[in-house]
């Protein structure tokens, strides 16, 4: 989608300036298989319209309430799991010369 030279706009006003024909032109050269509209979700119609034949999947399984729970629960065990995954893994945490920058 071509951006406005010397415009500083937002997204929103740059894809309501973008023509459908530019659209479709667009997605049509990134040759696009799938797009999930993970927080695009005002992307979806415009693309929806200039793309004959598409099949559509719609996820929605679960309220912002049921989300922010699953995110409170796993969270904390997602970030003890990267912490220590990134210390045996990390190289500067097992090979000696990782100290040596911080002398350097």
């Amino acid at each position: 989608v071509p951006y406005p030279v010397g415009n500083h706009t937002a997204d929103m006003a740059v894809l309501n300036m973008t023509s459908s024909e530019d659209l479709a032109a667009a997605v049509s050269r990134c040759r696009v298989d799938a797009i999930a509209f993970d927080g695009i979700e005002r992307l979806f119609w415009p693309v929806y319209n200039v793309s004959p034949g598409v099949k559509v999947i719609l996820l929605n399984w679960r309220t912002f309430a049921e989300w922010r729970k699953s995110l409170n629960d796993f969270a904390p065990l997602l970030l003890g799991e990267v912490i220590i995954m990134n210390t045996l893994f990390s190289p500067y945490a097992v090979f000696p010369w990782g100290a040596l920058l911080h002398v350097i």
